[in-house]
Formats: C-alpha cells, sequence, structure tokens
C-alpha cells in the first residue's frame, strides 16, 4: 500500500475546490492527522457496512490506491480512479476509469522499463518476486502525480478538462500496445493519466 502522506496534496487540492473527501477502509492502521490532510475518517471513527454501500452509490468518483474498491463502485456506475496501479490493460470497467501505474526500474540497466515490458510480463508483474528480488524496482506514483490526475477525473466529469491533440495521440499509442494482448483479458475502458502519460512518453 501506497503511504497516506502522498496523496495529502491531492486531498487537499480537491477539498479547495469544495469537494469532500472521505477516507473508506475495512481495516485501518491508524487515524489521519487532520491537521496535514483535509479528509474525513470515516473508516476510523464510523464506518458501517451500509455506510459503505451509501457512500459508494452517492460519491462522486472513487480513488483506490492499490485496492480493490473499485470493483464495487463500477457495479455503482461510479467512476474510479486507480493510482499505484500494478497492471495496464485491465483492472478499469467504466469509460470514465482513468489509471496511473507503479513503474519499473532496472537496477542493471539504469533506465525505467518499457510499457510493452511490463505488459509482457503479466498483469501481476509487480507481485513476482523473481523479478523484485531481482533486477527490478517498483516506482510508486509521487504526490505530484497523483494530485496531476486526481484533478484531471475531477475535471473530466465536471465537463471543463480540455484534451489536446497531443494527449490523443498518445492514448492511441498505449492502446496500441495492447494489441498483442488476448481480447477477452482487455477492458476498452482503461485510460491513463494525460499529464502522467505525456511525462513517460518515452516508454511508450
Amino acid at each position: 500500500m501506497p503511504s497516506w502522506e502522498r496523496y495529502y496534496l491531492s486531498i487537499n487540492s480537491l477539498s479547495d475546490t469544495g469537494i469532500n473527501v472521505i477516507r473508506m477502509g475495512q481495516s485501518v492502521d491508524s487515524e489521519i492527522d487532520q491537521s496535514s490532510c483535509k479528509i474525513i475518517d470515516y473508516a476510523t471513527n464510523s464506518r458501517s457496512e451500509f455506510g459503505d454501500v451509501w457512500l459508494l452509490g452517492n460519491c462522486k468518483f472513487v480513488i483506490a490506491a492499490s485496492t480493490g474498491i473499485y470493483w464495487p463502485a463500477s457495479a455503482l456506475n461510479k467512476p474510479s480512479l486507480l493510482t499505484d496501479s500494478y497492471g495496464l490493460f485491465n483492472t478499469s470497467y467504466g469509460q470514465w476509469d482513468l489509471k496511473t501505474p507503479q513503474l519499473a526500474w532496472s537496477r542493471s540497466e539504469r533506465k525505467l522499463m518499457p510499457f510493452s515490458w511490463m505488459i509482457k510480463q503479466g498483469e501481476g508483474w509487480a507481485h513476482k518476486r523473481s523479478l523484485i528480488e531481482d533486477d527490478i524496482e517498483i516506482v510508486k506514483n509521487t504526490s505530484e502525480e497523483i494530485t496531476e490526475v486526481v484533478l484531471e477525473m475531477d475535471q473530466r466529469l465536471n465537463g471543463t478538462w480540455i484534451e489536446t491533440e497531443e494527449d490523443i495521440e498518445l492514448q492511441n499509442r498505449f492502446k496500441k500496445l495492447r494489441d498483442a494482448v488476448p481480447k477477452w483479458q482487455v477492458q476498452e475502458g482503461v485510460r491513463i493519466g494525460a499529464d502522467f502519460l505525456r511525462r513517460y512518453q518515452h516508454l511508450l
């Protein structure tokens, strides 16, 4: 799981736009420091099964930080944003869903591995001990990258997001990478965050 501290900037940025952010989860380690993060710590103080369903059914969108909360959210037709995702070509169900994947740093080659390498390793590549204990170091999303894609999701849902010709081209190049993947494994709604894809377009 990513550290909560890397989500403070995005949470506070949403709060500044007037959106209340609620922390969900069945098992949490500790309370969140309210002086650093403008969040309602529902998971610690008032969680219930009924509350979980009600909140998912009435939220604007869900941020799933390497968790499976996007499954019930999708069943309730709510957009999901997957940060620190373990894969590239699925774990997304709706046309509004966004994701930013974890990246792979090769210690021996001293570079980030391309997206094609990640796809070739399979959807759960970041769990393969043979890779992680040998040459590959997992690179998680930064606080800035998370904030960028969170604000993109909000703007897309508000209808204020402006997509450039470069964004369209990069998304098409990303989709092209999936041609080698069996169609039944690919969920067509998968879209990488625009700023993330611009930053790492050299991995396409």
